[in-house]
């Protein structure tokens, strides 16, 4: 029970010494550069996250709009040969 008791202290002084020594840091010009680092590395990890989704969304778009073109001269191309058609049947039944 006596090694428990001092382990537990040794544990709790510990856990004392770094909250502390965390307080101490954060409120000098060390700790704003540590977090500053911090933070702008978050910052450049989102960012490029992002990036990469939107180049991924711009990719997806390109190919929908490119899909959507050649529909769209596909049915001109239909309806251009479908009135040639009538025409023409119209002409010889004049």
């Amino acid at each position: 029970m006596e090694t428990f008791l001092s382990g537990f202290g040794q544990a709790i002084a510990g856990s004392a010494l770094t909250i502390l020594a965390f307080i101490g840091v954060r409120f000098t010009k060390l700790g704003e550069r540590l977090l500053d680092h911090r933070l702008n590395a978050k910052i450049v990890a989102i960012g490029h996250a992002n990036t990469k989704e939107i180049e991924g969304l711009r990719s997806e778009l390109a190919h929908l709009l490119d899909r959507g073109r050649r529909a769209n001269e596909v049915e001109f191309d239909a309806l251009t040969k479908v009135w040639d058609a009538y025409v023409d049947a119209w002409l010889k039944t004049q």
